[in-house]
C-alpha cells in the first residue's frame, strides 16, 4: 500500500483496490485460512466465522436503513469487506450495486 501511495494518485489507488481481480485475489487469502488448524481444531474457520459475522452485521445494518428502491447509499469499507458485501447485497435481490469505477473514470 505504501508503494502504491508513493507512485499513484488517490484515484488510481482506489481503482486498483477495487479492481475485480485484486479483490478476488485478496479474498482468496481469507478462504485459504480455512486450512489453518489440525485435526478437529479449525483455528482458521473459527476466526473466519467472526469475519463473516462482522460482514453480515454490516449487511443487516445496511438493509435496515435502505427502505425503498429509490434510496441511494454510499458504503465505504475496506477492500477486504467488498467481496462479501457484494455477495450479500447481490444475492439478497434488494440492492442495485453501482461500480466505483463509474464515478472515478
Amino acid at each position: 500500500m505504501e508503494d502504491l501511495l508513493k507512485t499513484k494518485t488517490i484515484r488510481e489507488v482506489l481503482l486498483h483496490l477495487n479492481d475485480e481481480e485484486v479483490l478476488a485475489r485478496d479474498h482468496q487469502i481469507y478462504l485459504k485460512m480455512c486450512k489453518i488448524g489440525h485435526g478437529e481444531e479449525y483455528l482458521g474457520i473459527n476466526w473466519l466465522k467472526g469475519w463473516y459475522e462482522r460482514n453480515l452485521i454490516i449487511f443487516a445494518n445496511l438493509s435496515r436503513i435502505v427502505t425503498s428502491k429509490q434510496d441511494r447509499v454510499l458504503v465505504i469499507y475496506g477492500s477486504g469487506h467488498i467481496p462479501l458485501l457484494h455477495q450479500f447485497t447481490r444475492d439478497s435481490g434488494e440492492f442495485e450495486i453501482e461500480s466505483l469505477k463509474s464515478y472515478l473514470m
